[in-house]
């Protein structure tokens, strides 16, 4: 029913602007192949050292989605140190009434 395309990282702290140590800025695009529009998707967000070990993990929201559309999002997850790798599941979904 969606897809998840485009996923790009950035595992190195962009900035002191968020957090404590910086932020990891992340990219992806969701696509609704649906013929419903999509009111609100919920995702997970977890980021891993280079064993492979969660280092921190949040769940986070897209916006509406028309039908057969494509949105693009960029976020910000606290850097704590570490991080090489980041994951993000598609958890939920709301449709639109």
């Amino acid at each position: 029913d969606y897809k998840v395309t485009g996923v790009q990282t950035c595992a190195l702290p962009i900035s002191n602007y968020y957090g404590d140590r910086g932020a990891i800025e992340y990219s992806f695009v969701v696509k609704n192949l649906t013929k419903r529009n999509i009111e609100a998707l919920k995702y997970e967000v977890v980021s891993y050292d280079s064993s492979g070990n969660i280092v921190t993990s949040s769940d986070r929201f897209v916006e509406a989605i028309p039908a057969g559309k494509t949105r693009a999002s960029t976020r910000r997850l606290d850097y704590y140190g570490g991080e090489t790798t980041l994951k993000i599941s598609l958890i939920d979904i709301d449709f639109a009434n």
